[in-house]
């Protein structure tokens, strides 16, 4: 008789040490593009003050102030499509993320979901504002 072959997953089936590596991967991708987000504003914010600059200077010629104003509303439409594309993005790997904790079964694993709305996070009886308390960095001036 001979032996069995080794179980082997399915195809739609992932080990979990190769799915914690891509948990970690896409994680940090998701990280990454939520910074970027964030830095368009800052960047398009330097930029229009420059254009600004140039359109209200009192010598400015007519053309440069109105190049500047095409410039800087070209600038305002890109800086709002580069914001809504990494938060799609970041979006999206929030979402495989969910999947792949579901898999994980990190929920039972942690008590709570990761990706779980704040007020599970904190539990149901916690307030929603953050307090002082005394054995919080030492502060004794609320009880």
């Amino acid at each position: 008789m001979t032996p069995d072959p080794p179980a082997t997953p399915a195809k739609d089936q992932v080990s979990d040490e190769v799915l914690m590596a891509a948990y970690a991967v896409v994680g940090a991708r998701r990280t990454s593009l939520d910074t970027m987000m964030w830095q368009v504003p800052a960047l398009a914010t330097a930029a229009q003050s420059l254009l600004l600059t140039i359109a209200l200077q009192p010598g400015s010629s007519p053309a440069a102030q109105a190049l500047a104003a095409i410039l800087g509303a070209i600038l305002a439409v890109l800086s709002a499509q580069l914001m809504a594309k990494h938060r799609h993005l970041e979006m999206s790997d929030s979402r495989l993320m969910e999947r792949m904790e579901r898999q994980l079964r990190l929920e039972q694993s942690l008590g709570v979901a990761p990706h779980a709305p704040g007020r599970s996070r904190l539990g149901n009886h916690e307030p929603w504002c953050v307090e002082c308390r005394r054995t919080d960095f030492g502060c004794s001036s609320i009880g």
